[in-house]
């Protein structure tokens, strides 16, 4: 199975920019992890339901909100947050 592309939206790219360096690090793995194969049986991922759209990846305390484009294979990471800020 290909890997897909990631590609990051403007505020989780800022959220990794600003978030300590052992934090990014761990989540960016984790990205990097689903990317090799999105469709895996992984119990941190989760398929959100209306009115949310896309998965939910969870690492620690944070979440990570993704779509995946299966045509193109691009996974775009639309949210990084802490899991009390994430869904509001």
């Amino acid at each position: 199975m290909k890997s897909y592309l990631v590609i990051y939206l403007k505020d989780p790219e800022k959220f990794l920019h600003k978030a300590p360096q052992n934090i990014a690090l761990r989540i960016l793995n984790h990205i990097d992890q689903v990317a090799l194969n999105p469709l895996s049986k992984n119990t941190n991922l989760t398929k959100l339901k209306a009115p949310l759209d896309g998965y939910r990846l969870r690492v620690g305390d944070y979440r990570i909100i993704y779509l995946l484009d299966h045509t193109t294979t691009r996974l775009i990471v639309t949210k990084i947050d802490h899991r009390s800020n994430v869904y509001l």
